[in-house]
């Protein structure tokens, strides 16, 4: 009998334990948070979240194939957010940031900014 206490004394502190994290989670953005970012990368959907416009270009076709190349999409929500979406997205980013250094490497951000940069170069040409 006290073995059975136990253990679902046990299992209710990790189900608590589950919706706390769960919780501090979804506290800061439904929808920009660790959790959607893991699974975004699971689903072979890495992002990046940009707050402000996109830098409009006649490039962009070939913009979004580097980001393919480097395995993320930039996604570009406007100005208009709060406190929290913000932190959001902070902790979403910090996320996919992790994944891209593993898959591209530790330079990858240079290397693909140096890439897209060039590509702005050419268009203002």
């Amino acid at each position: 009998m006290r073995r059975v206490i136990i253990i679902i004394c046990l299992i209710l502190a990790a189900v608590i334990f589950a919706l706390l994290v769960v919780r501090q989670n979804y506290k800061n953005s439904p929808d920009y948070n660790y959790i959607a970012a893991k699974l975004d990368i699971r689903n072979k959907n890495a992002r990046i979240i940009n707050i402000g416009l996109r830098k409009p270009s006649s490039k962009d076709n070939e913009i979004d194939s580097i980001e393919a190349e480097y395995g993320f999409k930039n996604i570009y929500i406007g100005y208009d957010t709060t406190k929290q979406i913000v932190s959001g997205i902070n902790n979403y980013n910090q996320v996919t940031e992790a994944y891209l250094k593993l898959r591209n490497g530790s330079d990858w951000r240079e290397n693909y900014q140096r890439k897209v940069d060039s590509l702005y170069k050419a268009a203002s040409r």
